[in-house]
């Protein structure tokens, strides 16, 4: 048998559904006959050291994660996991032609684990909003171990609160419109004769319904979202993920005979203290939306018009879902939202109160997570749906706006 005397890298195809890590495979040296290859899942990102100290808080949160045996030059070495995300199993499943049952199964499966570990970290972590003026900080995972099981986590002090990483993915991209400047800065995909600042102006009217403009939407986001604003402060902070979409959730390859799967969450570098309703933004929009974020990777006619009329930008399309969606939609609903509202009203925190935090985190989803230059359709279809899910400023609202939007409610 030939052995494997030095290490081998490959270089692994970058991902349809993240676009801030590159990665490789590693198979290092075997040193003894007939012995298996250690495989090693090498990961470059932006942020390694939030990376390595998230995964030590989720580990020591009881999340399933892995820990990095290493850290050389920026790069992140993990043992190497077999399976596939979320994403990807519902991308097969979709181009398999929406009969692999088996392939539907799992995905619920993933989505029941992840809302009951979801649902179980926000209850060590609920603190009444009475107590925020106390300290809780996590200075490795030791001591967040120690600290874990009391529900009353007390806070971060001010400055460590609006710090969080989670920030980058809302107020930081709100920020004089840097993301959508980021994104669109050489041409709007519709209405091309248009500066940015003219097209951010202008008011839309989807599906019959006139809203304010993007950029009068983007600054009450920019307003409710700022790390330090009352809803930001007085939602309840908890230790989550910040990014636990079905992107970031891998699948064990092999299934156990109760049909379970081995699901490990991966992507650290949001992770932290931050407002709950924050934490379960991305996650939302990323599965429930999954047709409308990913719509140009499914290839997707989203039988949309759109046209800039005037002062006016007028879209219309037929409000969809599909059984998946609607399935994972449910889940979400009944065993996170639910459940995660009536314990916060135990802790004494009214979460309705805080849905502008949601909803206008979700406007951000829907309009600066993916750049879609090359797909007007896409563009549109995004922005609309972030401009409707936007209004809501209390639960009958959101779930107004989602019903609008095709799903049942």
């Amino acid at each position: 048998m030939k052995m494997l005397t030095s290490p081998k890298r490959q270089e692994l195809p970058p991902s349809a559904f993240s676009s801030n890590s590159t990665a490789a495979e590693i198979t290092l040296p075997v040193g003894t006959p007939g012995a298996k290859a250690t495989k090693i899942f090498c990961k470059s990102c932006q942020y390694p050291e939030q990376e390595v100290q998230g995964a030590l808080s989720a580990a020591a949160f009881g999340l399933y994660v892995q820990l990095p045996y290493a850290m050389l030059t920026g790069e992140l070495w993990y043992p190497f996991f077999e399976g596939k995300t979320e994403s990807e199993l519902r991308l097969s499943y979709y181009h398999g032609g929406w009969s692999n049952g088996y392939a539907a199964e799992a995905l619920l499966y993933a989505e029941l684990v992840k809302a009951e570990d979801m649902l179980r970290l926000y209850s060590k972590c609920m603190t009444n909003t009475k107590e925020r003026n106390e300290t809780w900080h996590v200075e490795d995972a030791s001591s967040a171990n120690q600290r874990r099981e009391n529900c009353h986590p007390g806070t971060m002090s001010v400055r460590e609160t609006t710090e969080q990483p989670i920030h980058r993915f809302f107020y930081s991209r709100l920020v004089e419109n840097v993301r959508f400047l980021q994104f669109y800065r050489d041409s709007i995909p519709i209405g091309q004769h248009l500066t940015i600042a003219e097209f951010l102006k202008i008011p839309w009217k989807v599906n019959g319904v006139i809203y304010p403009s993007l950029g009068e939407l983007f600054q009450i986001a920019t307003n409710v979202l700022h790390p330090s604003s009352p809803h930001s402060m007085s939602c309840p902070v908890i230790f989550g993920l910040g990014d636990a979409h079905g992107a970031n959730i891998m699948m064990g390859n092999e299934v156990s005979p109760n049909n379970s799967r081995e699901i490990l969450y991966v992507d650290y570098e949001a992770a932290g203290f931050h407002p709950v309703l924050l934490d379960l933004a991305k996650p939302f929009y990323n599965d429930v939306f999954f047709d409308t974020l990913y719509m140009d990777i499914l290839q997707k006619d989203p039988k949309i018009t759109y046209a800039v009329e005037g002062n006016l930008i007028n879209v219309d399309f037929a409000p969809y879902s599909n059984d998946i969606t609607q399935a994972i939609f449910d889940v979400k609903q009944r065993f996170l939202l639910q459940p995660l509202f009536k314990m916060a009203l135990g802790y004494g925190s009214d979460l309705e109160k805080n849905v502008p935090l949601l909803s206008n985190a979700l406007l951000c989803c829907a309009t600066l997570t993916r750049n879609y230059s090359e797909r007007p359709d896409a563009f549109v279809r995004n922005l609309a749906t972030g401009i409707v899910l936007a209004q809501a400023i209390d639960l009958e609202g959101f779930y107004s706006g989602l019903k609008s939007l095709g799903l049942d409610t």
